[in-house]
């Protein structure tokens, strides 16, 4: 009988199965599992002669991305001594994990009996439970899904469990950038991971070594979480950041609740959360009613802000605390408008009687509308400056209280620790006072330091009498 007559029928719906064991569910979130292989059943029926065959055959498989032409994809399959009873045979086929959504073709020959050759056949399509093989890792999945359900959707509906987890990564590398999940968005007003849960975490990181959640972003968020009940972002870490971010343009990490706290970190060792933003909030929180940033730290600095160029902190309301201590300067000041004449660092000020609620350089001595000294010289700083926008606002910064530098001059003799001082003669200096009939109202302080002779810096304690 030659090869001519060989005629197979392959059934149009193929019953196709994953082969493999399947290993027994722990349950222990990162237990690995027994990998599922890429292997399925093909199933199909041989003629002779109009007969139904009976007997071996040995046959060919190749795997095909179109109809016909095409690219084959993977190797093709030799199965020798396939068992034909009555026609009908089964042979398992795995040319690995090319189920990755695009459409397949299988093509089949055989020779059975005394043929001289392989006779091909048509090509059949694929269908339905083989693309199963293409959740496998490693596999890529996409697809047009509306918005709220995204291009996968993982869902855990296990009723009566007390927990479960609807899509678990794990990642074993020790080096490397290497992430348990990793999500990547390409719409400025997307998220690369999104995270919600109407009654815990919207998002939850752990680490034993670095960062619980991190997300990186070039124009947007690197990291959203949203919950209605509790952290939108939770993350714990034993030794480094349980939350850290980081923008070049927007906030580091943003956090909104509306009954909790809209950023919330805790760490044993390092920071509990960790902002840095070259041109925005390095951690920015809002809540209705709780604490928009909260930061508790038993032997280090709860909530930590350091800026080059603007405020490291900034409140808008009402602001409480039990201790407040000022480490960046010595003198409470005050923003004023001033008269004419440079008000440099250290110049005594008084009361401008033709600006209401302006100031302007001492120009004689003994003078009662007496004010403050310009805060900055000396290099010491105000520590705490006082304004209101829009209604008491300056761009001179003068020292009402504390301790400041201040121009003087030995005029009306030395000056000593201890002595008070008064205006002078000399414009936007201070002097000792003598006069004790003329004293009253216009003694801007007490010296600390001493001027023996010329003109000076002297340190004074600002107590206006």
């Amino acid at each position: 009988m030659n090869r001519k007559s060989i005629v197979i029928f392959i059934s149009a719906l193929l019953c196709v199965t994953l082969a493999g064991s399947v290993a027994a569910q722990s349950d222990q979130p990162n237990a690995v599992e027994a990998a599922v292989p890429a292997a399925f059943t093909y199933q199909g029926q041989i003629k002779r002669n109009g007969a139904l065959f009976t007997g071996a055959c040995n046959m060919q498989f190749k795997l095909w991305d179109a109809a016909a032409g095409g690219l084959q994809q993977g190797a093709m399959l030799p199965v020798n001594g396939v068992s034909v009873d009555n026609g009908v045979f089964a042979v398992e086929l795995n040319f690995g994990n090319h189920f990755t959504g695009q459409a397949r073709w299988v093509e089949a020959a055989a020779k059975c009996g005394n043929d001289s050759g392989f006779t091909t056949l048509p090509r059949v399509a694929l269908n339905a439970t083989p693309y199963a093989i293409g959740l496998m890792p490693g596999a890529t999945i996409n697809g047009d899904i509306p918005y709220a359900y995204g291009n996968a959707t993982f869902k855990a509906t296990n009723a009566s469990a007390s927990g479960g987890t609807a899509m678990f990564g794990h990642a074993t590398a020790t080096s490397g950038n290497t992430a348990g999940v990793f999500g990547l968005s390409g719409s400025p007003a997307g998220a690369g991971i999104w995270g919600r849960n109407n009654g815990g975490a919207g998002v939850l990181g752990e680490s034993s070594s670095f960062t619980g959640v991190w997300g990186k972003s070039t124009t947007g968020t690197g990291v959203v979480g949203e919950s209605t009940a509790w952290a939108g972002v939770y993350g714990i870490s034993a030794n480094q950041a349980g939350v850290w971010g980081k923008s070049t343009s927007a906030s580091g990490v943003y956090g909104e609740s509306s009954t909790f706290f809209g950023v919330w970190g805790k760490s044993t060792t390092g920071s509990g959360v960790v902002g840095e933003s070259t041109a925005w909030a390095g951690v920015y929180g809002a809540s209705t009613d709780q604490a928009g940033v909260w930061g508790k730290s038993t032997n280090a600095t709860g909530v930590y802000g350091e800026s080059t160029s603007g405020y490291a902190g900034w409140f808008n309301g009402r602001t409480k605390t039990q201790v407040l201590e000022i480490t960046g300067g010595s003198d409470l000041a005050e923003l004023f408008e001033v008269g004419e004449g440079p008000a440099n660092p250290g110049t005594l000020m008084i009361i401008d009687a033709a600006e209401p609620g302006h100031l302007t350089i001492s120009t004689q001595a003994y003078d009662t509308k007496v004010a403050g000294i310009v805060s900055g010289a000396g290099g010491v700083q105000p520590g705490l400056t006082l304004q209101q926008e829009g209604v008491m606002e300056g761009d001179t910064e003068v020292a009402i209280a504390g301790r400041v530098y201040v121009k003087a001059t030995a005029i009306n003799g030395a000056i000593q620790p201890g002595d008070l001082l008064t205006t002078s003669d000399l414009p936007g200096h201070a002097m000792k006072a003598t006069d004790r009939e003329r004293s009253p109202g216009a003694i801007i302080g007490k010296a600390m330091t001493g001027l023996d002779a010329g003109e000076g810096l002297v340190l004074v304690l600002v107590n206006l009498q």
